[in-house]
Protein backbone atom coordinates (compact mmCIF):
# COMPACT_ATOMS: atom_id res chain seq x y z
CA UNK A 1 0.00 0.00 0.00
CA UNK A 2 1.78 3.09 -1.15
CA UNK A 3 2.25 5.69 1.61
CA UNK A 4 1.80 9.47 1.76
CA UNK A 5 4.24 11.41 3.16
CA UNK A 6 3.19 13.14 6.00
CA UNK A 7 3.20 17.03 7.19
CA UNK A 8 2.45 19.40 4.18
CA UNK A 9 0.52 22.57 3.60
CA UNK A 10 -2.19 23.44 1.26
CA UNK A 11 -3.05 26.64 -0.58
CA UNK A 12 -6.31 27.22 -1.92
CA UNK A 13 -5.95 30.52 -4.55
CA UNK A 14 -7.20 30.79 -7.78
CA UNK A 15 -5.14 33.59 -8.85
CA UNK A 16 -1.87 31.10 -9.73
CA UNK A 17 0.49 33.75 -9.97
CA UNK A 18 0.04 34.72 -6.49
CA UNK A 19 -0.37 30.96 -5.58
CA UNK A 20 2.85 29.80 -6.72
CA UNK A 21 4.77 33.02 -5.25
CA UNK A 22 2.78 31.83 -1.88
CA UNK A 23 4.50 28.26 -2.71
CA UNK A 24 7.97 29.91 -2.85
CA UNK A 25 7.34 31.82 0.15
CA UNK A 26 6.73 29.05 2.45
CA UNK A 27 9.45 26.52 0.72
CA UNK A 28 11.51 29.31 1.62
CA UNK A 29 10.56 28.83 5.42
CA UNK A 30 11.68 25.20 5.20
CA UNK A 31 8.26 23.40 4.15
CA UNK A 32 9.12 21.36 1.17
CA UNK A 33 5.73 19.58 0.89
CA UNK A 34 3.66 22.45 -0.29
CA UNK A 35 0.43 22.33 -2.59
CA UNK A 36 -1.20 24.71 -4.05
CA UNK A 37 -4.87 24.30 -6.02
CA UNK A 38 -7.28 27.00 -7.54
CA UNK A 39 -10.83 25.98 -6.76
CA UNK A 40 -12.84 24.42 -4.13
CA UNK A 41 -13.32 21.14 -5.65
CA UNK A 42 -9.37 20.28 -5.97
CA UNK A 43 -9.31 21.35 -2.20
CA UNK A 44 -11.60 18.66 -0.89
CA UNK A 45 -10.63 16.04 -3.35
CA UNK A 46 -6.71 16.71 -1.80
CA UNK A 47 -7.95 16.70 1.72
CA UNK A 48 -8.15 13.28 1.62
CA UNK A 49 -4.38 12.88 2.19
CA UNK A 50 -3.25 12.36 5.59
CA UNK A 51 -1.05 14.80 7.85
CA UNK A 52 -2.26 18.47 6.66
CA UNK A 53 -0.56 20.78 8.91
CA UNK A 54 -1.78 23.98 7.64
CA UNK A 55 -3.65 25.66 5.31
CA UNK A 56 -4.06 29.12 3.22
CA UNK A 57 -7.52 29.33 2.30
CA UNK A 58 -9.17 32.23 -0.33
CA UNK A 59 -12.39 33.67 0.41
CA UNK A 60 -13.26 34.05 -3.25
CA UNK A 61 -13.23 30.93 -5.03
CA UNK A 62 -14.75 30.14 -8.33
CA UNK A 63 -16.40 27.65 -7.02
CA UNK A 64 -18.06 27.80 -3.25
CA UNK A 65 -17.03 30.37 -0.29
CA UNK A 66 -13.51 29.81 0.97
CA UNK A 67 -14.83 30.09 4.84
CA UNK A 68 -17.28 26.73 3.67
CA UNK A 69 -14.03 25.18 2.43
CA UNK A 70 -11.89 25.91 5.07
CA UNK A 71 -15.06 24.81 7.67
CA UNK A 72 -14.55 21.15 5.56
CA UNK A 73 -10.62 20.90 5.78
CA UNK A 74 -11.39 21.45 9.73
CA UNK A 75 -13.85 18.35 9.94
CA UNK A 76 -10.84 16.24 8.15
CA UNK A 77 -8.07 17.88 9.88
CA UNK A 78 -8.87 18.81 13.40
CA UNK A 79 -5.31 19.82 14.18
CA UNK A 80 -4.69 22.50 10.92
CA UNK A 81 -4.33 25.43 11.21
CA UNK A 82 -5.97 27.42 8.76
CA UNK A 83 -6.05 31.29 7.38
CA UNK A 84 -8.59 32.67 5.71
CA UNK A 85 -7.00 35.59 3.23
CA UNK A 86 -8.95 37.90 0.94
CA UNK A 87 -7.56 40.82 -1.47
CA UNK A 88 -10.20 43.11 0.40
CA UNK A 89 -10.41 43.86 4.19
CA UNK A 90 -14.07 43.47 4.21
CA UNK A 91 -15.27 43.57 7.56
CA UNK A 92 -17.79 41.18 7.61
CA UNK A 93 -15.62 38.56 6.21
CA UNK A 94 -13.22 39.20 8.88
CA UNK A 95 -16.24 38.75 11.08
CA UNK A 96 -17.29 35.87 9.77
CA UNK A 97 -13.91 34.29 9.46
CA UNK A 98 -13.06 34.74 13.15
CA UNK A 99 -16.92 33.35 13.74
CA UNK A 100 -15.75 30.28 12.36
CA UNK A 101 -12.95 29.86 14.33
CA UNK A 102 -10.04 31.02 11.34
CA UNK A 103 -7.44 33.83 11.71
CA UNK A 104 -8.02 36.62 8.88
CA UNK A 105 -5.36 38.17 6.73
CA UNK A 106 -5.21 40.47 3.84
CA UNK A 107 -3.09 39.05 1.02
CA UNK A 108 -1.11 42.74 1.22
CA UNK A 109 0.27 41.19 5.04
CA UNK A 110 0.10 38.17 3.98
CA UNK A 111 3.86 38.27 3.31
CA UNK A 112 4.77 39.03 7.16
CA UNK A 113 2.66 36.91 8.22
CA UNK A 114 2.11 33.73 6.35
CA UNK A 115 6.40 34.35 7.20
CA UNK A 116 5.73 34.37 10.93
CA UNK A 117 3.42 31.44 10.42
CA UNK A 118 5.59 29.23 7.84
CA UNK A 119 8.48 28.91 11.01
CA UNK A 120 5.66 27.63 13.45
CA UNK A 121 4.30 25.69 10.66
CA UNK A 122 7.53 23.69 9.60
CA UNK A 123 8.08 22.39 13.67
CA UNK A 124 4.60 21.34 13.44
CA UNK A 125 5.40 19.68 10.12
CA UNK A 126 7.99 17.25 11.95
CA UNK A 127 5.08 16.12 14.55
CA UNK A 128 2.74 15.32 11.74
CA UNK A 129 5.51 13.13 9.80
CA UNK A 130 6.16 11.63 13.04
CA UNK A 131 2.07 10.45 13.42
CA UNK A 132 2.25 9.35 9.71
CA UNK A 133 5.41 7.09 10.09
CA UNK A 134 4.10 5.77 13.48
CA UNK A 135 1.20 4.74 11.80
CA UNK A 136 2.90 3.05 8.62
CA UNK A 137 5.42 1.38 11.39
CA UNK A 138 2.46 -0.41 13.12
CA UNK A 139 0.90 -1.55 9.80
CA UNK A 140 3.82 -3.06 8.55
CA UNK A 141 4.36 -4.60 12.24
CA UNK A 142 1.19 -6.11 12.18
CA UNK A 143 0.70 -7.32 8.58
CA UNK A 144 4.15 -9.06 9.23
CA UNK A 145 3.41 -10.70 11.98
CA UNK A 146 -0.36 -11.72 11.13
CA UNK A 147 -1.28 -13.95 7.74
CA UNK A 148 -3.75 -10.81 6.46
CA UNK A 149 -5.13 -11.25 2.99
CA UNK A 150 -4.64 -8.26 1.07
CA UNK A 151 -8.38 -7.07 1.97
CA UNK A 152 -7.72 -7.74 5.74
CA UNK A 153 -4.20 -5.48 5.45
CA UNK A 154 -5.96 -2.70 3.67
CA UNK A 155 -9.15 -2.31 6.20
CA UNK A 156 -6.67 -2.48 8.84
CA UNK A 157 -4.46 0.30 7.64
CA UNK A 158 -7.75 2.76 7.14
CA UNK A 159 -8.39 1.26 10.62
CA UNK A 160 -4.81 2.53 12.08
CA UNK A 161 -5.80 6.24 10.33
CA UNK A 162 -8.48 6.37 12.52
CA UNK A 163 -11.18 6.03 9.78
CA UNK A 164 -15.16 4.71 10.47
CA UNK A 165 -16.12 1.63 9.14
CA UNK A 166 -18.36 4.04 6.94
CA UNK A 167 -15.05 5.82 5.39
CA UNK A 168 -13.36 2.18 5.25
CA UNK A 169 -16.61 0.54 3.60
CA UNK A 170 -16.25 3.54 0.74
CA UNK A 171 -12.19 2.95 0.57
CA UNK A 172 -12.43 -0.86 -0.51
CA UNK A 173 -15.65 -0.51 -2.38
CA UNK A 174 -18.09 -2.53 -0.32
CA UNK A 175 -21.37 -1.63 2.02
CA UNK A 176 -20.75 -1.15 5.89
CA UNK A 177 -22.07 -4.61 6.82
CA UNK A 178 -19.29 -6.28 4.66
CA UNK A 179 -16.87 -4.11 6.66
CA UNK A 180 -18.16 -5.40 9.61
CA UNK A 181 -17.90 -9.31 8.71
CA UNK A 182 -14.34 -8.37 7.95
CA UNK A 183 -13.93 -6.65 10.94
CA UNK A 184 -14.55 -9.92 12.51
CA UNK A 185 -11.82 -11.82 10.72
CA UNK A 186 -9.40 -9.42 11.49
CA UNK A 187 -10.31 -9.69 15.16
CA UNK A 188 -9.64 -13.29 14.77
CA UNK A 189 -6.86 -12.85 13.19
CA UNK A 190 -4.91 -10.39 15.56
CA UNK A 191 -7.21 -9.98 18.21
CA UNK A 192 -8.23 -6.43 17.70
CA UNK A 193 -11.93 -5.57 15.52
CA UNK A 194 -11.05 -2.39 13.26
CA UNK A 195 -12.70 -0.37 16.27
CA UNK A 196 -10.31 -1.52 18.79
CA UNK A 197 -7.57 -0.96 16.42
CA UNK A 198 -8.57 2.90 15.84
CA UNK A 199 -9.06 3.19 19.30
CA UNK A 200 -5.49 1.89 20.25
CA UNK A 201 -3.89 3.74 17.17
CA UNK A 202 -5.73 7.38 19.07
CA UNK A 203 -4.20 6.39 22.56
CA UNK A 204 -1.00 6.00 21.13
CA UNK A 205 -1.35 9.05 18.89
CA UNK A 206 -2.08 11.26 21.55
CA UNK A 207 0.50 9.90 23.76
CA UNK A 208 3.06 10.81 21.13
CA UNK A 209 0.96 14.68 20.82
CA UNK A 210 1.77 14.60 24.54
CA UNK A 211 5.12 13.82 24.77
CA UNK A 212 5.89 16.12 21.52
CA UNK A 213 4.00 19.34 23.66
CA UNK A 214 6.50 18.35 26.67
CA UNK A 215 9.71 18.83 24.75
CA UNK A 216 10.57 15.06 24.92
CA UNK A 217 11.73 12.49 22.53
CA UNK A 218 9.98 9.80 22.53
CA UNK A 219 8.45 6.30 20.58
CA UNK A 220 5.15 4.54 20.91
CA UNK A 221 5.19 2.01 23.41
CA UNK A 222 4.88 -1.45 22.14
CA UNK A 223 1.99 -3.58 23.15
CA UNK A 224 1.23 -7.19 23.86
CA UNK A 225 -1.00 -9.19 21.57
CA UNK A 226 -3.60 -8.94 23.70
CA UNK A 227 -7.57 -8.45 22.96
CA UNK A 228 -9.85 -5.75 24.71
CA UNK A 229 -10.37 -7.94 27.66
CA UNK A 230 -6.58 -8.98 28.50
CA UNK A 231 -6.81 -12.27 27.35
CA UNK A 232 -4.17 -13.51 25.09
CA UNK A 233 -4.38 -12.80 21.37
CA UNK A 234 -5.16 -15.51 18.83
CA UNK A 235 -2.84 -15.73 15.70
CA UNK A 236 -5.17 -17.60 13.40
CA UNK A 237 -5.99 -17.36 9.92
CA UNK A 238 -9.51 -15.83 8.89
Amino acid sequence: MREMPGGWVLIVEDDAVLARATARLLRSEGLANVVAVGTAREARARARRRGLVAAVVDVGLPDANGIDVAVALRELHPHAEIVIWSAADDMAVVHAANAAGFEFVTKLAATEVLGRRARRWAQLREQVSSRVLTVSERFLELRKRYALTDQQAKALHLALEQRTYTEIAAALGVTKKAIEGLSSRVARCTGRSLAAWTRTMRADLHALDRASRDGRSTGVRARDDRDDQGKPAARRRA
